[in-house]
């Protein structure tokens, strides 16, 4: 049995059987594998590289996509732009505030990320690996 996400189709492609099954999120697929529900699971590997030092278990990966950059922000294109344009602007300063950059820290450690993590402009070329998946 395997949980899984955007590795399905790699599977698929290699007539490899799946069956999904529902993991919660990520640290509970992981956990779930762990303790033997299931063989593997599709999880994002920078979430993944954190799970093994928190719970001192190791994991192997068995396949990786082309690299990923984590948590884009995306808006309809409703959304004013105005508002489009004050929502980024307050995710990219984060980095600059000394409180709000304490909340990217906290968030960083809990999840075992670079201390320095921040939010960066995208020019949309950074998820080129997203659209041609």
């Amino acid at each position: 049995m395997m949980a899984c996400t955007f590795s399905c189709s790699q599977l698929h492609s290699r007539n490899i059987p799946v069956q999904v099954v529902f993991g919660g999120n990520m640290d509970g697929a992981i956990a779930q594998r762990a303790s033997g529900k299931w063989k593997a699971e599709g999880v994002n590997s920078q979430l993944t590289a954190g799970w093994p030092k928190r719970e001192n278990r190791p994991v192997r990966a068995l396949w990786q996509s082309d690299s990923l950059h984590d948590l884009p922000l995306m808006a309809a294109k409703t959304v004013p732009t105005d508002d489009l344009q004050a929502v980024s602007r307050a995710f990219i300063e984060m980095g600059n505030n000394p409180q709000e950059k304490k909340i990217l820290a906290n968030a960083a450690a809990l999840v075992k990320w670079p201390v320095n993590t921040v939010f960066v402009v995208s020019n949309g070329r950074e998820y080129s690996a997203y659209r041609n998946f």
